[in-house]
């Protein structure tokens, strides 16, 4: 076999160029001998990847060494396919809002173009969708004004699927956890975090209770669950220029009820067997609301779609009741078991715009029929060029969540009630009850988070 020697006599050029033809520097060594290689070089829309050889260690002949690049598009590209890649199963991350390896691949899509992103595959972006809409938080209850960004970008990627896409989404088998499929869950968040607007309660009507005179239209979205409950208004009660509603669910376990920042527990009255709540409503208008039952101790509220109808011209208080009515026969009206707010002229509870956030989320419409394969609620998320990185989008601050909020999550859960003379601004203007939901020692029947 021929051996061949290094001329360590010989000498030999080694020439280094950008790639666009450019010399980055030249020099002569003996053979053998290593050359120091030039500054990483930069060209503008692309990224520095390395030389095209690394034979300059140890030269033994001429050398001409060039600079690889790579376009700034396809680092980015192949930046957020290794990010979705590395995406865990969805149903393990359920209400994990800061989740890293789901906020790194939102991240990373989020950087891409509009055609960059029609680059990915309809496998990968299902892959992120699914995991954007299961870190949201898992309750309705939860849902806070921080939790804009995450869920406007849910939205948005869901908007962006196509009509299959989506109704895979929807459909019953595509499920987050028990019988709650992707778009019912994005949906409930979506109308949670619209439900945190004040409701803007006055009216012209005279004072007193309107029984009968009202009607209601509800939505229960993309449920699929085969139990069904219905809600609709039994009266709506007129008190210093604002309107509430007596709102009957026919759920047997319904325990709570939560609008704006404020939650009602559920009260009994003469007109109805069936639970009810007394809320601030803008008649002729849609709003969101969430409802929990109780049962199962992980069971999350589910949010509905109202509208309370009224021909306010035409409308006349009930004789009996014509004069400072207060509430329905069997109760005193008062069952706000929450955040308490201002009155006269809106309902309790408050929203605040998220602190990081440059987006603003807006609720443009809702689809009424459950089965369609669009989304129900469409929003509109305007971005900021200046938002901050994913962890503003996904991770929500640390901040305490509102004290006041009542919840519970225990697997039987009773109602004591205690009057704070010091607090106003229940639903229909008397003072507030404040609830506390107590944990009872027995044991319920278990129960699926359904509607």
């Amino acid at each position: 076999n021929a051996v061949w020697v290094i001329d360590q006599n010989a000498s030999h050029t080694v020439t280094f160029e950008d790639g666009w033809g450019a010399v980055l520097k030249t020099e002569t060594v003996m053979g053998g001998e290593a050359v120091a290689p030039p500054e990483d070089p930069k060209h503008g829309g692309y990224t520095f990847t390395g030389w095209s050889t690394d034979a300059f260690g140890c030269v033994t002949e001429d050398l001409v060494v060039v600079a690889q690049w790579i376009s700034d598009d396809e680092l980015a590209l192949a930046t957020a396919r290794a990010a979705i890649a590395d995406l865990p199963d969805p149903t393990t991350v359920v209400g994990k809002t800061d989740n890293e390896a789901v906020a790194a691949a939102v991240a990373a899509y989020s950087a891409l173009s509009d055609g960059l992103k029609s680059q990915l595959t309809d496998d990968e972006r299902m892959r992120l969708a699914k995991c954007a809409i299961a870190v949201l938080p898992k309750d309705p209850y939860d849902v806070e004004a921080e939790h804009e960004p995450a869920i406007a970008f849910a939205q948005s990627l869901y908007d962006s699927l196509s009509n299959d896409q989506r109704a895979n989404l929807d459909a019953v088998g595509s499920f987050v956890y028990s019988s709650t499929t992707f778009g019912r869950y994005l949906q409930n968040n979506v109308w949670a975090f619209d439900s945190l607007t004040p409701i803007v309660n006055t009216t012209t009507l005279s004072p007193g209770t309107y029984t009968g005179q009202a009607k209601s239209e509800f939505n229960m979205g993309k449920n699929t669950s085969p139990i069904r409950s219905t809600l609709k208004v039994l009266s709506v009660t007129v008190k210093d220029g604002v309107a509430t509603a007596l709102i009957e669910h026919t759920a047997s376990l319904s325990e709570s009820l939560k609008v704006g920042d404020t939650v009602y527990e559920r009260i009994q009255t003469d007109a109805s067997k069936y639970a009810c709540y007394r809320i601030p409503v803008k008649l002729n208008s849609m709003f969101h609301f969430s409802v929990r039952s109780g049962g199962a101790e992980d069971n999350p509220a589910i949010t509905y779609e109202m509208t309370v109808s009224a021909d306010e011209s035409s409308m006349t208080p009930d004789p009996e009741k014509s004069e400072g009515a207060t509430g329905d026969s069997g109760s005193d009206g008062s069952n706000n078991a929450g955040k308490s707010g201002g009155t006269g002229g809106s309902s309790t509870g408050s929203r605040t715009s998220s602190p990081t956030s440059g987006s603003k989320l807006t609720a443009t419409g809702a689809n009424r029929n459950a089965n369609s394969n669009t989304s129900a609620s469409r929003l509109t998320a305007t971005r900021n060029s200046s938002a901050g990185s994913l962890s503003s989008l996904l991770r929500p601050s640390t901040s305490s969540k509102s004290a006041n909020s009542a919840k519970s999550k225990s697997s039987s859960n009773t109602v004591s009630s205690k009057t704070d003379s010091s607090k106003t601004g229940s639903a229909d203007g008397a003072s507030v009850s404040e609830v506390e939901l107590v944990e009872s020692p027995e044991s319920a029947a278990a129960f699926v988070g359904t509607d």
